[in-house]
């Protein structure tokens, strides 16, 4: 019988554990080894991650970017280890929240990224802080021009002047590469509630995904238009009117304020263009 000793059991040893991870290696896919050799792990710490686990997506804006890989207790708190792919740029500012993610009530990790902009001239997100607008200036009438306003119907009398702003070149730049959404003026102004106006705002972004619906957090909904009630039964009573109104509109056909676990949610199924 054949036996191995000193350096030569050490390196059949080394030889077999390679071998080992190599017959694994091969058993992958290349989007799995890719994935493996260009994630970014980060870390973060909760007081409370109850329900989040090993496995849960990471996502951005509602779309997955990485996945949980351990949850540990730091003394009274939660640390939550999860990968990034390396090309997900993430701001300065940005925040972890632990959130229902399906309708059967499993958690994911949602961050919010700020200070990231998408700059159509880099093909890329950056970055950045900015005015949107770099100047605004207001050029008075003079005396003999406001005496003639009253020839012009459709002018007020009580018009200023004419105002010219120039646009912040990042902003320009987006504009040019189309990276816009479209709003009608007309449904716009109809609206009489300025939440409702916000509200069309952010859905049309939403269509400018190509989606139909659209799911947000009722705390996520409160940043964004921003609203400053704090309670949930609060908020509803604040965005009723504004959900009659975007559907009387034709921007929506529904707009449903729900709860799942501890967390409430506002379902919108958006309304056909033509509509």
């Amino acid at each position: 019988m054949l036996k191995y000793r000193g350096n030569k059991l050490v390196r059949t040893g080394f030889l077999g554990v390679v071998l080992a991870i190599l017959i694994v290696l091969v058993g992958l896919s290349p989007e799995t080894l890719t994935s493996m050799a260009t994630a970014v792990r980060y870390q973060a710490q909760f007081s409370d991650a109850g329900g989040l686990q090993s496995g849960n997506d990471v996502t951005i804006a509602g779309i997955k970017v990485g996945s949980v890989s351990n949850v540990s207790l730091q003394g009274r708190n939660a640390v939550v280890t999860f990968s990034l792919d390396s090309t997900v740029p993430l701001g300065s500012d940005t925040t972890a929240h632990v959130r229902t993610g399906t309708l059967l009530g499993e958690r994911v990790l949602t961050l919010e990224s700020v200070g990231s902009y998408y700059s159509s001239a880099a093909g890329r997100l950056i970055e950045a802080r900015f005015s949107i607008l770099t100047s605004v200036v207001i050029e008075r009438r003079r005396v003999t021009d406001r005496d003639q306003l009253a020839l012009f119907e459709a002018v007020a009398t009580a018009e200023p002047g004419v105002a010219r702003v120039i646009i912040a070149p990042n902003i320009r730049e987006n504009l040019a590469g189309r990276f816009t959404s479209s709003l009608s003026a007309t449904r716009y102004l109809e609206l009489a509630s300025p939440v409702a106006r916000r509200l069309y705002r952010l859905l049309e972004v939403a269509r400018a995904e190509d989606v139909l619906t659209w799911r947000v957090s009722l705390e996520r909904l409160k940043e964004l238009l921003p609203l400053v009630q704090r309670y949930p039964s609060h908020l509803q009573r604040v965005l009723q009117p504004a959900h009659e109104m975007l559907e009387a509109a034709g921007v929506v056909r529904s707009a449903t304020v729900r709860q799942q676990q501890r967390e409430w949610f506002v379902d919108y199924v958006l309304a056909a263009r033509g509509v």
